[in-house]
């Protein structure tokens, strides 16, 4: 478990960034982006590099752009 912008923890045996660290969208142990839930379409999706949360889909963004 590693983060260059944070000390990481293990609170109930899972890895967690600290609150606020710019890295918190990636998974400590394999630097993955987490899944996340469109804000408008309800899809689940994972960001494209290292980006953080986008409240939209790709999809969704298309359409609104």
């Amino acid at each position: 478990m590693k983060c260059d912008q944070c000390n990481v923890a293990r609170i109930n045996g899972i890895a967690c960034h600290e609150e606020g660290c710019p890295n918190s969208h990636l998974d400590p142990i394999t630097g993955d982006p987490y899944p996340f839930e469109c804000d408008e379409c309800g899809c689940v999706y994972v960001p494209e590099g290292n980006t953080g949360r986008d409240a939209l889909c790709p999809d969704c963004l298309e359409c609104v752009f």
